[in-house]
């Protein structure tokens, strides 16, 4: 969900676009980051938000990232949902009430 999540994701470079959208009919504000990487396994992608989970060699990653994206927007009224497909990227877009 952070900037190295994606750059890891694309070890041959790619391209990470974050944009805003109005969501729900302006009932909530949006923010979409998006990858070019390799995208997440089916198998894994339900596991992307648990502590501790980590698909990175030891020593390149605590797991812990997503689980505090995830909780951090949560405290602030907000969802985080992944939408991903194997070999061609991933979504993640972070939903908030209009402040």
């Amino acid at each position: 969900m952070n900037f190295f999540n994606a750059r890891d994701a694309m070890p041959e470079g790619g391209r990470v676009t974050f944009r805003t959208e109005e969501g729900e009919g302006a009932a909530r504000v949006e923010l979409w980051i998006q990858d070019e990487g390799e995208g997440i396994p089916p198998g894994i992608l339900d596991r992307v938000f648990e502590p501790f989970f980590t698909t990175k060699e030891e020593g390149k990653g605590t797991g812990l990232g997503l689980a505090m994206v995830r909780d951090l927007v949560e405290q602030n009224a907000g969802t985080v949902r992944v939408v991903s497909e194997p070999g061609r990227g991933t979504i993640f877009i972070l939903s908030f009430p209009p402040a």
